[in-house]
């Protein structure tokens, strides 16, 4: 099973998106590295959109937590049985509130689903 060699921001509908700005920061403590990423970029359309964020991780990689922020608000998951997420998260997306799920992927890569994003929100 090959496994997914980059990231790809996308639209539900396949339309690319561009990173306004990447920061890298990371800690050794002892034998580990804990990195964080942070990553900006903003809604160009006039119209809400659903994200689609896929990204892998290096070979024995953890992913410890997401956390995404959108002008002041700031949204983070629990890890839930994957039914329940995917109905909670269509049903805020059903409500008009902004929501996100995280999936890991068979080949071992990730993909965030952010849904509701604003025109213009970052």
């Amino acid at each position: 099973m090959m496994q997914q060699q980059s990231a790809r921001l996308e639209t539900r509908a396949g339309e690319a998106l561009t990173l306004q700005g990447v920061r890298f920061t990371g800690t050794l403590r002892g034998t580990l590295f804990e990195a964080e990423l942070e990553q900006r970029f903003a809604n160009p359309f006039e119209r809400h959109v659903e994200l689609v964020y896929s990204f892998p991780l290096p070979w024995a990689a953890v992913l410890l937590g997401v956390e995404v922020r959108i002008g002041e608000r700031c949204l983070s998951g629990a890890v839930i049985e994957k039914k329940q997420a995917e109905q909670g998260y269509e049903d805020a997306l059903a409500e008009g509130n902004t929501a996100i799920l995280l999936e890991q992927n068979f080949d071992g890569s990730y993909t965030l689903n952010l849904g509701n994003l604003a025109p213009g929100e970052t």
